[in-house]
């Protein structure tokens, strides 16, 4: 058997595993009883306001490909984000949206070099943002309510491994180890990595662009936020959005943690956990968790229909030439 099908198996025990634990802790027939008496008005509302996103999204790429003098349009780059959806579903791994956007890039003549990069910013600029959006509302948190204590600092601790993390993976790339000149192929990685790294460099010191993309993403996510109050709500939720606003960019960094196939536990387990501190109960938070599931499903069905439209048009395309 080989390794990454080892890799699939263990992280499909681990969402197994989290699942099991989560709904030990869950009573069954209030869950039944909070999901019947979901809003649907409401959670048709907060679904909307996930597809509203995803021009955002496309606008912000195609922000990040102008600076390498790319001119691809809002719509196809949208379209694109919507099939990585798609694709992130059932990708045995964190990254497998971000290789599908890569791949459409690079069938528009994008250089690999610009599309590593541009993926590499538009993910980087959604941590930071998610960052920043937790960690201020979390400070907030714990001077209005001091037994909350646990939710700065935890929220506060993440920010800064996330961070330091993210420091010594750039020094890592920056590094001229010389082992590496004896492995082609990590060599060559590593080269890339540089490369990338300096075009983000240089992207960085546009400060208008930088401004106008730190805008949009903080905008994208404080939607995505609103959305997940709103299913919240229509759930029967009574926790405070700041709550929300701390709470669920937490729950979306947790969840890019590769351990599991798209998240499955690690979210519900992490809904349950945090919302738990501040008076939700435990079947209303794994309620809410769901329905941000099965919303995240439906969001990626309609990539894959993008998919198969696209698909169906190349190849109605292709039997049109060979006709002629």
């Amino acid at each position: 058997m080989s390794g990454q099908l080892l890799l699939l198996f263990a992280k499909l025990a681990v969402a197994a595993a989290l699942l099991l634990l989560v709904l030990r802790m869950v009573e069954l027939g209030q869950l039944a009883t909070v999901l019947g008496s979901a809003n649907l008005y409401l959670i048709g509302t907060s679904f909307a306001l996930l597809l509203g996103r995803l021009p955002l999204m496309g606008v912000r790429w195609r922000l990040i490909l102008e600076q390498n003098e790319y001119k691809l349009t809002t719509g196809y780059l949208t379209k694109v984000s919507m099939v990585s959806m798609f694709f992130s579903l059932f990708l045995p791994t964190v990254s497998g949206g971000d290789i599908v956007r890569g791949f459409y890039l690079t069938r528009q003549r994008v250089l690999l070099r610009h599309a590593i990069t541009s993926v590499l910013c538009d993910r980087g600029l959604g941590v930071f943002t998610l960052l920043v959006l937790a960690v201020f509302p979390a400070i907030f948190i714990g001077f209005w309510r001091p037994e909350l204590w646990k939710i700065p600092v935890g929220v506060v601790g993440l920010a800064a491994l996330v961070l330091i993390g993210s420091f010594l993976l750039w020094r890592m790339v920056n590094l001229d180890y010389k082992l590496l000149q004896k492995f082609n192929y990590w060599r060559s990685v590593v080269e890339s990595l540089r490369a990338s790294v300096s075009d983000i460099v240089e992207l960085i010191r546009n400060r208008v662009l930088v401004g106008r993309l730190l805008a949009l993403t903080l905008l994208l996510h404080l939607a995505g936020i609103v959305s997940v109050y709103v299913a919240g709500r229509a759930l029967g939720s009574e926790v405070g959005f700041v709550f929300y606003v701390v709470f669920v960019p937490v729950i979306w960094l947790i969840t890019m943690l590769p351990i599991s196939i798209g998240g499955l536990g690690v979210r519900e387990g992490a809904f349950v956990v945090l919302f738990s501190q501040v008076g939700m109960t435990t079947e209303l938070a794994f309620a809410v968790a769901l329905v941000v599931l099965v919303l995240s499903l439906g969001q990626g069905a309609l990539g894959g229909i993008v998919f198969a439209l696209d698909r169906l048009g190349a190849t109605s395309t292709e039997q049109k030439v060979k006709l002629g």
